[in-house]
C-alpha cells in the first residue's frame, strides 16, 4: 500500500522566550490505486514498444526467416518465452508447415504436419479464432505418457500453457502464430 503523508506544523514565536508549537495537523492519501495504473501504464508502453520494434524490423526486412528471428528476439526480450513457432497453412494439403519453430533455448525443424479435427490448433484454422490453452500439471503428466496431440520441438516436454492466433493477409487464412 502506498501513502502520501503531508504534515504541516505553526510555530508562534514568543519575545521573551523559545518559539513554541502552538499547532500541528496532517492528512494523508491512499495512492495505492494510482500507483498499479503508473505500472500498468509502464506495463503497455513497453508492450507498445515492442511492437513498434518489431513493425519496424519487419518494415526493412525481404526475407521470411529474418522477419521471424526480429519477432522471436523481440518476444523474448518482452516476455518470459519459451516457446515459439509459426506455422504456415497449406489448404490444398492441409498440412502446417514449420518455417520457425523455437523451444527449450533452441531451433527445431519439424517435418509438414497433417492437420486433423482432433489437433489443438485445429479451431485456430478452421474458425479463424485465437486459443488460449492452460494445462493442469496432472494433463501434463497425462501427455507426456500418453504421447498424444500435436508436438513439435522438443518432444521430451509438454508446455503447461499455449497461445496461438491466426495469421491472415487480408481475408486470406496464411497459418498461425504460437508461443
Amino acid at each position: 500500500i502506498d501513502f502520501i503523508v503531508n504534515v504541516t506544523g505553526v510555530v508562534e514565536p514568543r519575545p521573551d522566550a523559545a518559539p513554541a508549537l502552538t499547532g500541528l495537523w496532517g492528512s494523508q492519501r491512499d495512492i495505492t490505486h494510482t500507483r498499479e495504473m503508473q505500472r500498468a501504464l509502464q506495463r503497455r508502453n513497453e508492450q507498445l514498444a515492442t511492437l513498434n520494434r518489431i513493425g519496424a524490423a519487419i518494415s526493412t526486412l525481404q526475407d521470411l526467416d529474418g522477419v521471424l528471428r526480429v519477432v522471436l528476439e523481440n518476444l523474448r526480450a518482452a516476455l518470459p518465452l519459451d516457446v515459439f513457432f509459426v506455422a504456415l497453412f497449406d489448404e490444398a494439403g492441409e498440412r502446417l508447415f514449420f518455417p520457425m519453430l523455437y523451444d527449450s533455448e533452441r531451433f527445431w525443424y519439424a517435418p509438414p504436419l497433417r492437420l486433423t479435427p482432433n489437433e489443438w490448433l485445429y479451431p485456430v484454422i478452421s474458425e479463424r479464432r485465437s486459443l488460449v490453452q492452460n494445462r493442469s500439471r496432472e494433463d501434463v503428466a497425462r501427455r507426456m505418457t500418453e504421447n498424444t496431440g500435436l508436438r513439435v520441438g522438443n518432444r521430451d516436454r509438454v508446455s503447461a500453457s499455449l497461445i496461438a492466433a491466426p495469421l491472415q493477409v487480408g481475408a486470406r487464412l496464411i497459418g498461425l502464430l504460437s508461443v
